[in-house]
C-alpha cells in the first residue's frame, strides 16, 4: 500500500523504511545535505537509527541523546568521527533534564531540521513539553490500542514489553494538530509529521491504515484516554478514573 511516504521506505540503518521516508520528508523542504537533526533515544547511535544515515551519509550535524551509560558510550564512541554532540541524561519534563534545557545547553539551532523521538514511554510527552519547532518529526507510536489514549507522565518509567507506553496514532493526531503539524507518513511503529506552515506533501489520515496491532503483553496499569474536548495545554499528569 503507498500511504503517504510508505513508497519512500528504504532501510541503511532504519527498522522499517524510515530512512528512506525521513529523506523525502526533508527533501520536500529543501534540506538535502548538512541539516540538523536531534535524536532522543538514541541507543548506540547506530541501531535502528532515524538519523545516522544523515549523519554519515548527508553532512548533518545534530544532538543525539540517552540515559543509559552504556549504549552511551558506543554512541559517543559510533558518532566520533560526526559534527553530532552526544548527551548522557533522562529527558523529562523536570526543568534541568527537559528537552527544550538539554538542547539549550548544547547550542542546538532555534531552529532544525528532524526530531526523532524513540523512548518507549514519554514520548507524547515530551514533544508536547517542546517550545521549539522542528520542521520533521518523527515518533514511535503505540498501536496496542484502539482508542485515543496516550501512557500518563512518569519520569521514572521504564519500558517493560507491556501495552502500557507512549500514546496511539489517534492521541498522537491530536497533540500534531495542536503543535500545528501534518501527518505526511506512517509505518508499523513511527508516524511522520511535517509543519503545516511548510508542508508540501499530501496530508494523510490514520484511518484506514493497519495500524492497530496487538503484539506487547498486557497489564493491570491504565493508559489516559483523550480526545478533542481535552485542553492539551493543562492536561492532568496523572492516570484518569
Amino acid at each position: 500500500m503507498n500511504y503517504g511516504l510508505s513508497k519512500y521506505k528504504e532501510n541503511l540503518y532504519s527498522q522499517y523504511g524510515e530512512d528512506g521516508m525521513v529523506k523525502e520528508a526533508l527533501e520536500s523542504l529543501g534540506v538535502n545535505e548538512g541539516g540538523f537533526f536531534v535524536d532522543v533515544g538514541s541507543w548506540d547511535g547506530i541501531y535502528l537509527s532515524n538519523v545516522y544515515n544523515l549523519a554519515r551519509n548527508k553532512r548533518f550535524k545534530g544532538i543525539c541523546i540517552e540515559s543509559n551509560r552504556e549504549r552511551f558510550a558506543q554512541l559517543e564512541k559510533n558518532m566520533n568521527l560526526y559534527s553530532v554532540v552526544c548527551v548522557n541524561s533522562m529527558v523529562s519534563l523536570d526543568e534541568k533534564s527537559s528537552l527544550d534545557y538539554l538542547l539549550n545547553q548544547s547550542k542546538c539551532p532555534d531552529s532544525f531540521d528532524l526530531l526523532s523521538i524513540d523512548i518507549d514511554g514519554n514520548d507524547w510527552w515530551i514533544w508536547r513539553s517542546l517550545n521549539r519547532e522542528p520542521k520533521v518529526v518523527i515518533i514511535e507510536y503505540n498501536g496496542n490500542h484502539r482508542s485515543s489514549c496516550v501512557m500518563p507522565y512518569d519520569k521514572n518509567y521504564a519500558h517493560a514489553n507491556t501495552t502500557y507506553y507512549g500514546a496511539t496514532p489517534p492521541a498522537m493526531m491530536l497533540l500534531a494538530n495542536y503543535k500545528g503539524y501534518d501527518l505526511v507518513g506512517m509505518n508499523q511503529v513511527n508516524m511522520v509529521f511535517v509543519r503545516k506552515n511548510l508542508n508540501v506533501l499530501p496530508r494523510i489520515s490514520i484511518e484506514g491504515y493497519p495500524w492497530f496491532a496487538k503484539w506487547a503483553n498486557d497489564t493491570t496499569m491504565q493508559m489516559m484516554r483523550i480526545d478533542e474536548k481535552t485542553d492539551l495545554s493543562a492536561v492532568i499528569l496523572k492516570d484518569c478514573p
